[in-house]
């Protein structure tokens, strides 16, 4: 169930990544703390 929930969240996150209009996220340490975990670069 985890795994699901992080995969989950993973979709999420990489769409928040990929969208302009969040473009403030991209700074936010914990934003960033966020992609390392679940793996992305």
């Amino acid at each position: 169930m985890a795994e699901k929930v992080i995969q989950n969240n993973a979709v999420v996150l990489n769409e928040l990544n990929k969208q302009t209009n969040f473009d403030f996220f991209r700074s936010d340490p914990q934003f960033q703390e966020l992609l390392r975990r679940v793996g992305f670069p």
